[in-house]
């Protein structure tokens, strides 16, 4: 697995229409979980309904299935750079009951408050069942994850569908279906630093400081950079300063 790295599937609610509406997903990784590697795939159907009468038993089920594909990198510093490509893979609808017809708008983002990348291309009968889009290249995009850190309460796809003449209602509200649809992740490594102070004459600086270094000579002959983590513990994470009978790691000291 990639050390520190989890990866949760999720389903933010940003509006969520009518009262009592049902959405989920049919993801099995809905807690955070370790990743097995330094890649990985996920593939989920996410749903909600839509219907004119605002009642699940006459609606049409809207799941939208989506692959996400990602690649991390852990840099020195304890970051990691995660690389997610995204597919929508289709937006389907099933008659649930006996749904009133009534029109709806959708589009699919990966910000917010980005441009579109996928749209209905105008009303869409919200009553009738069929496939509304597939194949949807949401294209990639790239995570910088600190220790630490996670991201959480959005998703790698924006999708919205609101009632037609609803365009620039404002969630929440009862015509519009909002989420952020994708896969999470979270860096649970500690964050790392550079070890040590030094005597500017007056004041012990920080080698942690914006200006501060904390180098050791190689045997190539370079200067490479100390970073640990620990902060005085027992850890293995060199460098190391005796502290009475045990080598502790060197701690973070001095003025920031």
């Amino acid at each position: 697995m990639a050390e520190g790295l989890q990866y949760k599937e999720n389903l933010t609610l940003i509006s969520g229409g009518y009262n009592g509406e049902g959405k989920g997903s049919n993801g099995l990784i809905q807690n955070w979980t370790n990743t097995t590697g330094d890649s990985g795939t996920s593939t989920v159907t996410y749903y909600y309904h839509d219907s004119a009468q605002s009642t699940d038993t006459n609606s049409t089920l809207v799941e939208v299935t989506i692959t996400d594909t990602w690649s991390a990198v852990r840099d020195n510093k304890n970051y990691y750079h995660i690389t997610v490509s995204t597919t929508i893979n289709s937006i389907v609808r099933t008659k649930v009951g006996s749904p009133s017809a009534y029109s709806v708008y959708m589009f699919a983002r990966r910000n917010s408050g980005g441009s579109n990348i996928w749209t209905s291309g105008g009303c869409v009968n919200a009553a009738v069942s069929g496939t509304n889009a597939t194949n949807i290249n949401m294209g990639t995009t790239t995570i910088d994850l600190p220790p630490g850190q996670s991201v959480t309460g959005r998703g790698t796809v924006y999708f919205r569908s609101n009632t037609c003449g609803h365009n620039n209602a404002k969630p929440p509200s009862i015509y519009v279906d909002e989420f952020w649809l994708g896969v999470n992740f979270r860096n649970t490594l500690p964050p790392d630093y550079r070890p040590g102070k030094t005597w500017n004459g007056s004041d012990w600086l920080s080698h942690n400081r914006s200006s501060g270094a904390a180098n050791v000579r190689n045997g190539s002959n370079a200067w490479v950079e100390m970073r640990t983590v620990g902060n005085g513990s027992l850890d293995n994470n060199p460098p190391f300063i005796r502290y009475t009978d045990n080598w502790r790691t060197q701690r973070e000291i001095g003025t920031e």
